[in-house]
């Protein structure tokens, strides 16, 4: 019989064997689980092997876009796996995922003034865009002749173009057209707009489009869809050709579309296709590239994208000259003979004591246009950045732009080998320039004309006469000012002092008076007359209304002939209308106000011959009403 101490050493022994199994198990079990975590990264993440550099300024030395591939190579070469694929988890699953965002974020990645003098043609056509250059015609979703008035309406997959009879309270929808995707490029969404022939016949649609490539990534095009619309009630499409890229802007100037789009080149093109490597324009399948004799290549290439400039005959569709420069363009002004494009960025400019600063800057290239012929014709920055495309005008000669110019200004640190910064104080001042096109030589400047940190939210120039609204948009309160730039040695300004609101759309009405679309201090709709006088610019009169409305320039309604002024809006009780207010010299009137829902920005109107005419989305998107 065993005694008790025996008893209690094999209980022990038992409990001794039972943990050593338990830890065996757990160390067996955390090696299988190691093992497979081990096997599933082999199986993962391992990378595929890598295709070896290929030497292409020697591949290519025979091709005339050599130095350009050996320059776009050194910004978009990135080692190459065998597979089309990093490894496994990128092949099964990261694709996936990227597959679901990567139209989109291809897309998403690009990027008032004077009234048209072409206004009435022997054959009838009426321009009704308020166009920023005269006689340099610009896209929009309404387009009119004497007899018809064109509305385009986009929708999920294609677009329409609905037609109406110009007959008053009896007025119609006598056809509807619609454009379809084709050749496996899908429309994007909000992006399309309407040309109309001077003699009514030919209407032409430039929309975005992209298409899937292969890899779970999009192909951008600019697309122009050319109508016959000659007979309004039997609309055919005739032509339909594609700029790649993505549209920056598009004019039409006489019988002539200036197009202007951006081109990414992204890693590893394969040269051998142009299509990867050059923006190129025509028929699908049918293509043709930018040649190397029109290609702007810089001494140091820092990306690898283009901005690409076409005119395109508006009967044909066919190009009549072509430009690309290797750099990118965040918004475009057209001139009479020239366009501009914008780049801003940031320049560091060093200081006394160890202090520098960052200033916003903005490089304008300009590109001629005379004659249809596209020519490079050099690039000049200036201090600041710019707000929109109305805040440059070019006029006998002279490029003025209003510039916001923010400066930050940093302290240097250094302790030991490491240094730091310290943020000291920034400010923000508003500057006027004025720029000889002709050297690019600063000819006169009016710098910080404005209040403390005050911005320019809208500017609009007229002949010798710039209007610039100012404001710090939170504390809803706006001075606008009125510059005379008849004489450069000279510029003179008056001022409004502060006011409620601000305008984000500034319109010279003639006559001296100019319109301020925009907010007043409760953020309701504040449509205000200023009147240039003597002593200062005063408050003539304001209509307030609390709507909710488009701050889209192109969706006003502006007649200066007739005083009208019209826009979409929304009420509190959440019904559309459109608005057609008057100035007749001393006061604002709404003149009338028609149910119209849908999309403020897409919302149009028109006045003819005692009527208003309101077009928007949908089967309901349109209204007449007599004034």
């Amino acid at each position: 019989m065993k005694t008790n101490e025996e008893r209690i050493n094999a209980v022990k022994k038992k409990l001794h064997e039972k943990r050593q199994n338990r830890k065996r198990k757990r160390i067996a079990y955390a090696s299988l689980a190691l093992a497979f975590l081990t096997a599933i990264n082999l199986v993962l993440f391992i990378p595929y092997p890598t295709v070896e550099a290929v030497d292409v300024a020697q591949k290519y030395q025979q091709s005339e876009y050599c130095s350009l591939i050996t320059k776009l190579n050194e910004v978009t070469y990135r080692p190459q796996s065998l597979n089309p694929y990093k490894n496994n988890f990128d092949k099964w699953i990261g694709s996936k995922f990227r597959g679901m965002f990567r139209a989109k974020l291809d897309m998403d990645s690009t990027y008032g003034g004077a009234v048209n003098e072409l206004a009435k043609e022997e054959n009838g056509y009426v321009e009704t865009t308020d166009n920023q250059t005269a006689g340099v015609i610009e896209g929009d979703l309404l387009k009119r002749t004497q007899s018809h008035i064109f509305y385009l309406e986009q929708t999920g997959t294609g677009c329409f173009v609905r037609v109406y009879d110009i007959n008053g309270l009896n007025s119609k929808e006598v056809a509807r057209y619609e454009i379809s995707p084709k050749d496996g490029i899908t429309f994007y969404a909000d992006t399309a707009e309407l040309y109309l022939s001077q003699d009514g016949d030919r209407a032409t649609v430039v929309l975005q489009g992209y298409q899937k490539q292969e890899g779970n990534w999009s192909q951008p095009y600019v697309v122009f869809v050319g109508l016959d619309v000659s007979n309004a009630t039997a609309v055919r499409e005739t032509d339909r050709k594609y700029l790649s890229g993505v549209s920056v802007s598009t004019r039409k100037k006489e019988d002539a579309f200036l197009a202007v789009a951006e081109f990414s080149v992204r890693y590893n093109p394969n040269f051998d296709n142009q299509a990867e490597f050059l923006p190129q324009y025509g028929a699908y399948g049918q293509m043709e590239s930018v040649t190397a004799e029109d290609i702007i290549l810089p001494d140091t290439l820092t990306n690898a994208r283009y901005v690409c400039a076409y005119t395109i005959d508006e009967k044909t569709l066919q190009p009549r000259s072509s430009i690309a420069c290797l750099s990118y363009a965040q918004d475009i002004y057209v001139a009479e003979e020239n366009m501009y494009f914008l780049h801003g960025y940031s320049d560091k400019e060093e200081r006394e004591d160890g202090k520098y600063a960052i200033l916003d800057k903005t490089e304008i290239s300009r590109i001629s246009y005379t004659d249809g012929e596209l020519n490079y014709e050099g690039a000049f920055s200036v201090d600041g950045s710019v707000k929109n495309r109305y805040a440059l005008d070019e006029y006998d000669g002279v490029l003025r732009v209003v510039t916001n110019c923010r400066e930050s200004v940093y302290q240097t640190l250094e302790s030991g080998e490491n240094a730091s910064r310290k943020y000291l104080y920034g400010a923000t001042r508003v500057n006027l320039y004025c720029v000889n096109v002709a050297d690019y030589s600063l000819l006169a400047s009016v710098e910080d004309f404005a209040p403390k940190d005050e911005r320019a939210e809208s500017v609009r120039f007229d002949k010798d006469k710039a209007y610039v609204c100012t404001a710090i948009v939170v504390t809803l309160t706006d001075p606008v000012f009125v510059f005379d730039l008849s004489d450069l040695a000279n510029i003179t300004y008056k001022d409004t002092g502060e006011i409620d609101g601000y305008s984000t759309s500034l319109i010279s009405f003639g006559n001296g008076f100019s319109v301020g679309i925009g907010y007043d201090w409760g953020r309701c709709l504040k449509i205000e007359v200023y009147e240039e006088r003597e002593n200062g610019v005063v408050s003539v009169d304001a209509y307030v209304d609390s709507v909710e409305f488009s701050e889209d320039y192109k969706s006003y309604f502006i007649d200066r002939e007739n005083g009208y002024i019209g826009l979409g809006v929304y009420d509190a009780s959440g019904d559309g209308q459109y608005l057609l207010l008057s100035f007749d010299g001393y006061k604002l009137h709404l003149e009338k106000k028609l149910l119209l829902i849908g999309d403020n920005a897409k919302k149009r109107g028109v006045v003819i011959d005692g009527y208003l005419y309101a077009f928007g989305e949908g089967e309901t998107g349109f209204a007449v009403g007599a004034l």
